[in-house]
């Protein structure tokens, strides 16, 4: 007998299969929240962890295809959606493309509880999005996403396979600590990096910007190859 994986692997329409699915638990919970009467009093947050599996085209509203780069530090591979609802209180049907990093949800869950974030957690990067989730404001306090992707991080030999990769990101731009730097809006696949020294003004600023943030990260010592 075949496992998921296999299975997905071996027909791909198994990959809609699981998405029906899965958006069939989700309306069981929200369904009994309406049920209990808790709707009201319940932000109920849905999101994930990576893209896809690699080659698994989805295609959107708009009619953009979505090709999943699980495992990689791509767009496809770090992109991905986030729902919420909390009625009464969340504007309902009001989508936002504001900058939100898994670091915010911290910061989020402590804001909506009114919980005081005690001294020793030290200096967190979080930036609470609830303002806009509430619908007080559209626009995020955060500026640029940065990501230090390393799937193996106490290995002593590099991870050819899976290198470690770092970058920082705004909402049209990012930049990877090697050099590579991409226009997002225009090529959300990341096919073609944009030469750093040929940049009209608005580009160059955002990549100076960027790499700034790079630049204030600590780094630990690259692996060697063998």
């Amino acid at each position: 007998e075949m496992t998921g994986a296999e299975k997905l692997k071996s027909d791909r329409k198994n990959f809609i299969y699981m998405v029906e699915y899965m958006d069939k638990t989700a309306g069981r919970i929200l369904d009994k929240l309406d049920e209990l009467e808790l709707a009201e009093n319940t932000l109920v947050m849905f999101t994930g962890d990576n893209g896809t599996l690699r080659g698994v085209e989805t295609k959107m509203k708009d009619g953009t295809i979505v090709i999943g780069d699980k495992g990689k530090p791509t767009n496809g591979g770090t992109h991905v959606p986030f729902i919420a609802q909390w009625k009464g209180t969340c504007p309902a049907g009001e989508v936002n493309d504001e900058l939100v990093d898994f670091t915010d949800f911290f910061m989020s869950i402590a804001d909506v509880t009114d919980s005081d974030i005690p001294a020793r957690a030290g200096k967190l990067d979080g930036i609470s999005f609830i303002p806009i989730i509430k619908g007080e404001t559209s626009k995020s306090e955060r500026k640029w996403i940065f990501c230090h992707y390393d799937k193996n991080p106490e290995a002593e030999v590099a991870n050819e396979k899976f290198p470690r990769t770092r970058f920082a990101r705004d909402k049209k731009y990012k930049l990877y600590d090697d050099g590579r730097f991409y226009d997002l809006e225009n090529d959300v696949l990341e096919t073609t990096s944009l030469d750093i020294s040929h940049l009209d003004n608005t580009a160059r600023k955002a990549a100076g910007r960027l790499q700034k943030v790079l630049d204030q990260m600590p780094r630990k010592p690259v692996p060697v190859s063998l």
